[in-house]
């Protein structure tokens, strides 16, 4: 059958959108048997990016630039030597509290997820740091996102399952706006992490004063595809 480029456009015309597309944002981590570490985020951001496409490449262009404005005398008003407001953070843990000349690196880790990465972040170091969790543990623990809501100016605590009852109720007699439980696919607003720690400082029960153990352990995040593989 043969279709007339006029005709494929009126075809066209009468399509509507179908699947709309995520900012198809991306974490992975490495370590390697020398110790090096490669904590990394990639994110086109807004569908495909940009739409351009490198010469004989298989990837597109991102589009961060979307988030400057145009506005004259606004602080994030676009121009030259500047960067956009991004929450683009792969994190590297390390401690400097040691006899070594250089920091001694603890763990590769990072929370995919718009203006949930920075809470994510923190609340998977901390599962760990005060709550001796593994690094899986420290992924699959039940979130909290703290979000604000620009048309109607408001925050709202958002709660994920897993989280009780009673915290939600409690948060609401201190006068906070609660959503609890968030179910579902709706999970997927409380990000998703990777983690791969060098040791198991995160335990409690293993003695500071031995020697730091090398053995990598590493997590993935249950609500998003990915996998921890050690080789």
């Amino acid at each position: 059958m043969l279709i007339t480029k006029k005709k494929f456009l009126q075809v066209m015309e009468e399509v509507e959108p179908g699947l709309m597309t995520g900012s198809d944002t991306v974490y992975f981590c490495v370590i390697d048997s020398q110790g090096n570490a490669c904590s990394f985020v990639n994110s086109t951001y807004m569908g495909f990016g940009s739409g351009l496409v490198p010469k004989d490449c298989g990837f597109s262009l991102q589009n961060r630039g979307a988030s400057f404005s145009l506005h004259r005398g606004h602080v994030n008003c676009v121009a030259g030597w500047k960067r956009p407001f991004h929450t683009i953070i792969p994190a590297l843990l390390t401690d400097s509290a040691t006899t070594s000349e250089k920091p001694v690196l603890l763990a590769a880790l990072g929370v995919m997820g718009a203006l949930m990465q920075p809470q994510g972040h923190v609340q998977v170091l901390l599962n760990m740091l005060e709550f001796g969790m593994n690094p899986q543990q420290a992924l699959d623990a039940p979130r909290v996102y703290v979000q604000y809501d620009h048309t109607t100016e408001q925050w709202s605590v958002n709660l994920e399952e897993g989280v009780g009852q009673e915290v939600a109720e409690e948060l609401r007699r201190r006068g906070h706006k609660v959503n609890w439980p968030i179910t579902g696919h709706k999970r997927s607003q409380f990000g998703r992490g990777q983690i791969i720690t060098v040791g198991d400082w995160w335990n409690p029960s293993v003695n500071q004063t031995d020697p730091p153990s090398r053995v990598l352990w590493a997590g993935s995040d249950p609500r998003a595809d990915g996998c921890a593989i050690g080789y």
